[in-house]
């Protein structure tokens, strides 16, 4: 796996061991599938903010999130979209740019 603007591999966080803010804004694409999980109150999802594609699956499991402004910028998830376990979510307005998602599981 790499970690220039195109992250090669999938990107798996827990939020519980990784924690606080999640500092990614360099990447553009991750080549693979991208996985948040596990609860801190702290963690925020703004780290992201230039990511614009996702080649596999994006997960979302038992986030603190309440909207996914962080991710304004993708455009693009070539898998599914999973979201689970996710009660403080209250928005999707964050991903006004994504116009291509394989399929969606909330």
């Amino acid at each position: 796996p790499g970690c220039g603007p195109v992250y090669n591999g999938d990107l798996i966080l827990d939020l519980e061991i990784n924690g606080g803010t999640l500092y990614f804004s360099n990447i553009t694409m991750i080549n693979g599938s991208l996985q948040v999980f596990g609860y801190n109150e702290t963690a925020s999802i703004l780290g992201f903010g230039n990511l614009t594609r996702i080649e596999g699956n994006f997960v979302l499991d038992n986030s603190p999130y309440s909207n996914l402004d962080g991710l304004s910028e993708l455009e693009y998830i070539g898998g599914d979209f999973n979201i689970t376990n996710n009660l403080n979510l209250e928005s999707f307005e964050g991903l006004l740019s994504l116009s291509h998602v394989h399929s969606i599981f909330v």
